[in-house]
């Protein structure tokens, strides 16, 4: 993606989807909850050609492409944080205790 568009995605998300981040920048919203794809209607990502992939109109979602790679990153951004950021105290005494009882 182009920077322009990088920074108009991201201005377009702080004025009026700023709820999908927390003030660190995590995701607080996971694509299920179908507020990430209001964004990308917003910013008509699915009523223009996506000329960076090809040529071609749309991915195998049914999406343009650049939409499509949105969403990969979304899905990879809030399953990273969940897989780190909740619970982390319940995983990490549950492997202190493991290894303790291998000692």
């Amino acid at each position: 993606m182009l920077t322009h568009d990088c920074h108009q995605i991201f201005d377009v998300l702080q004025r009026n989807h700023s709820h999908l981040l927390d003030r660190d920048g995590f995701v607080t919203k996971d694509w299920s909850s179908g507020q990430w794809q209001a964004l990308f209607e917003t910013l008509e990502l699915d009523s223009r050609m996506d000329d960076l992939y090809f040529k071609t109109p749309t991915a195998f979602t049914g999406h343009t492409w650049t939409w499509a790679a949105l969403e990969q990153e979304v899905q990879s951004c809030q399953a990273y944080h969940a897989m780190t950021a909740q619970h982390h105290a319940n995983i990490l005494d549950f492997l202190i205790t493991s290894h303790d009882s291998k000692t």
